[in-house]
């Protein structure tokens, strides 16, 4: 396993107990990570204090995120003080201050970069554009690994890695005109702002820019979307842009998603835009990759 697999796999283990409400085995698998992870100590640290906070342990939940500070580590201020898990903490001088470093650090974190991107060329002969956007706690070689088989379909993918950030290793997508000028700085940095056909795709919330994207043409419009499990809800919902056509429009999910009921109530509303909703049977959150690649096969006609 790479660093990230591992760490990916604690994240997963203690999702699982948190929801569970087995507190205690959660942390005590967090206690049983070795070296190596060091580049995802805040986000480490974050779940720890999320357990210890639910387990009734403010002050230790406290002292976690204390101790990832003092090494650096920083959080997007609003995470801190929405979260229910520390509550207890709320209005206390000591989680005020670290609150306020953690701004500070987040601010700087910001930073629309494009080193992160990824471009390949199709295949075969060019026929359109991809661009494909990753989840939440992602990167763009996620999308690559979601979307990459656009290319054997003819097209140039474009794998964006969103400037957003929430903690120094976690990143994901941020308000729509955040993400707008994110995603308008990273095609006009690849040539691919005129591109025609374009297309966008994304996973989770990746999906939900992408559906963003494609229903107000902005940054620039796009000929169709595909969204894998978008995190959108019915009072998120973007306007549709006047006179925008689509085609495709589709947005999968599987029977066994969370997010199926949310998508379900959606459905109506973007219909009249022409989207249709596949359900799956047999998959979670995740990136059915067979239907994916069929997806791709039926944009290129």
């Amino acid at each position: 396993m790479t660093p990230r697999e591992r760490y990916l796999a604690v994240v997963d283990d203690v999702f699982t107990a948190y929801g569970e409400r087995r507190f205690a085995d959660g942390l005590a698998r967090l206690d049983s990570v070795a070296d190596g992870l060091e580049a995802w100590q805040a986000e480490l640290a974050y779940h720890r204090a999320c357990l210890l906070g639910a387990s009734g342990e403010p002050g230790a939940a406290l002292a976690a995120l204390q101790a990832a500070s003092a090494a650096g580590g920083w959080w997007d201020p609003a995470v801190l003080g929405d979260e229910d898990d520390l509550a207890a903490l709320q209005g206390r001088p000591d989680f005020e201050a670290l609150i306020a470093t953690s701004a500070t650090r987040w601010e700087a974190g910001q930073v629309l970069d494009r080193s992160g991107d990824i471009l390949l060329e199709p295949s075969g002969p060019p026929r359109g554009v991809l661009v494909a956007l990753h989840g939440a706690e992602e990167d763009a070689s996620d999308a690559v690994l979601a979307w990459g088989a656009a290319r054997d379909v003819g097209l140039t993918v474009l794998a964006v890695r969103s400037s957003r950030r929430t903690s120094p290793s976690y990143r994901t997508w941020g308000p729509d005109a955040t993400s707008a000028a994110d995603l308008a700085g990273a095609l006009s940095t690849h040539g691919v702002e005129h591109a025609t056909p374009l297309y966008v795709a994304g996973f989770s919330a990746g999906g939900r820019i992408a559906i963003d994207w494609a229903l107000r043409g902005r940054p620039v419009p796009v000929a169709g979307v595909l969204a894998v499990a978008p995190a959108l809800s019915a009072d998120a919902l973007p306007p549709v842009h006047e006179g925008r056509s689509l085609d495709p429009a589709r947005i999968l999910v599987g029977a066994e998603d969370d997010l199926l009921d949310d998508l379900r109530a959606v459905a109506g509303s973007l219909a009249g835009a022409g989207f249709r909703l596949d359900v799956i049977d047999g998959v979670g959150h995740e990136v059915p990759e067979a239907r994916v690649r069929e997806a791709l096969e039926d944009l290129a006609g």
